[in-house]
């Protein structure tokens, strides 16, 4: 860390990265982006700590998305999802090549419809607006996940806001999809069966979370090459 630190000509993407990789922890790693001690010398700047937490977000899955895109699919539909300090966050994987949505509900007794941002096969050029910060903190989670298993999928994230929630930041996220994607999957063979998993584990109604899923509606609606053989 100190060699990374005093080294003024290293951009800061390339050193978040280095510290990532040398087991230096993501929460260290942002508290050192925050107060402005990497990047080049005259790049040097102070970040507010919900942008740092986000950039490193970023910049860690943009380096495992290179590795996970060159790696087989996965062969069956998954579901995982944790619960903690009033959220819940539930994941479905499916075999395909990675692409990414998180979606969010809050207030959920007046029945919401989710917000949402996302990304097909080609990747995102733009900033997720709608979730902001939730969608870089739960995608690297997956990112790591499939990178670990040397393997590739497509990923739809739901994220439940429950009424005695605290502003905790969206690390919270973060940390709950790693401990969803920590602990035991339910493996299926069809999108039917795993779309019945995760509606069993939110609390919303899952045609509230489908009727603006993009993803979901490209798995329902895409046809293969291999349908017309």
């Amino acid at each position: 860390m100190d060699d990374v630190v005093s080294d003024t000509d290293l951009r800061a993407g390339e050193a978040v990265s280095d510290l990532y990789a040398h087991g230096i922890s993501q929460s260290h790693i942002t508290r050192i982006f925050s107060v402005g001690l990497l990047g080049t010398k005259d790049r040097r700047r102070l970040v507010p700590t919900e942008w740092s937490i986000t950039a490193v977000d970023d910049i860690l899955g943009k380096g495992l998305e290179a590795e996970v895109r060159g790696c087989p699919w996965i062969s069956d539909y998954e579901v995982v999802s944790a619960t903690g300090m009033a959220n819940t966050v539930a994941i479905l994987l499916f075999p395909q090549a990675f692409m990414f949505e998180g979606l969010e509900a809050w207030n959920l007794s007046a029945n919401p419809t989710p917000v949402h941002d996302h990304e097909f096969s080609r990747g995102r050029t733009t900033y997720p607006d709608q979730i902001a910060g939730a969608y870089h903190a739960t995608r690297l989670p997956v990112l790591e996940h499939l990178a670990s298993r040397g393997r590739q999928a497509g990923a739809i994230v739901c994220m439940e806001v429950y009424d005695d929630w605290v502003p905790l930041g969206v690390w919270r996220y973060r940390e709950l999809a790693r401990k969803a994607l920590a602990g035991p999957t339910a493996r299926f063979a069809n999108l039917d069966e795993a779309e019945a998993e995760i509606g069993r584990r939110l609390r919303l109604s899952l045609a509230n979370w489908w009727r603006v899923s993009a993803l979901r509606r490209y798995l329902r609606g895409q046809r293969r090459i291999t349908s017309y053989a």
